[in-house]
């Protein structure tokens, strides 16, 4: 017997209770997050799980069934007695198993949440991190770190790496222990004990960029740096350059005709020359 319908009316959770309880077999199809899973059920346990017709071993298939277990919109239909031909039963999932961790998981990531900065924070590496190499860090903590730069916020290194649930309690962890930082608190430490030094940091590390070739990794820290710190006429100028490295004459432009009026101790010259080229250049386009 096939049945189907919405997650909002049967969630995940009773769906497969209902699954295992009746000991079913046959395949299960969920559509949610723009994602269709396929779940094979044998006698009320989990044999196989397929995503982009790619079947997961077992560790793999466990996390595609945590990252979904607790949608609350999307698509299910089970089709009863039908499995493919030629499965190969490499496990078998107790779904009372699947339950209870999937339970604690989220219990976890809630408590988690509550305490980590909103998905669009963009993280940065402490100056404690220097001293990482001597700290007992695992695989996963590492990866992390190698994507923190100053750019990429919290959601951004999620998406990257995947499995919300392990990447926010690693990141939630590398937080708490000290190594990694956000570009707010840097701003709020500046204000309140090194008026100079994590304000260098930002500047430094856009310029870094900038000599390394990656423009437009520099102008997304000069932009966030202007934006705490609007009056700083020498960042604004270099965001000029990184735009007109980047091909935005017209945004480089509007930024020189500012300078222009106020350029404040940067040097007027320069400012001057880079006007005089941006003209030309708009010119012929």
């Amino acid at each position: 017997m096939a049945f189907e319908g919405p997650i909002e009316e049967l969630s995940l959770f009773d769906l497969f209770q209902l699954l295992s309880l009746s000991q079913k077999t046959g395949t299960l199809i969920i559509k949610t997050n723009n994602e269709e899973i396929e779940i094979f059920f044998k006698s009320g346990k989990i044999i196989a799980v397929r995503k982009d017709d790619a079947i997961s071993e077992r560790k793999a298939a466990q996390e595609l069934i945590f990252s979904i277990i607790d949608a609350n919109k999307g698509y299910f239909s089970f089709s009863d007695s039908k499995l493919p031909d030629g499965l190969k039963e490499d496990f078998k999932l107790k779904i009372d198993n699947l339950i209870l961790e999937a339970s604690r998981r989220i219990d976890e990531l809630a408590k988690i949440k509550q305490n980590l900065p909103s998905e669009d924070t963009v993280l940065m590496l402490s100056p404690k991190a220097s001293s990482a190499d001597s700290l007992d860090l695992t695989t996963e903590d590492w990866e992390i770190i190698s994507y923190v730069d100053g750019v990429r916020n919290i959601g951004d290194i999620i998406e990257t790496i995947g499995n919300e649930y392990d990447t926010k309690k690693h990141i939630y962890g590398l937080m708490k222990a000290g190594l990694l930082t956000t570009v707010e608190e840097v701003y709020e430490e500046e204000m309140k004990e090194t008026p100079r030094g994590p304000k260098q940091i930002l500047l430094d590390t856009a310029n870094e960029f900038y000599l390394n070739g990656d423009f437009r990794a520099s102008r997304s820290i000069l932009e966030k740096f202007l934006s705490l710190y609007p009056e700083e006429k020498e960042a604004l100028y270099n965001l000029a350059l990184t735009m007109v490295r980047t091909g935005d004459f017209t945004s480089a432009k509007e930024i020189t005709d500012k300078l222009l009026l106020d350029s404040g101790d940067l040097s007027n010259e320069n400012v001057v020359k880079l006007d005089g080229i941006l003209s030309t250049i708009l010119k012929f386009l």
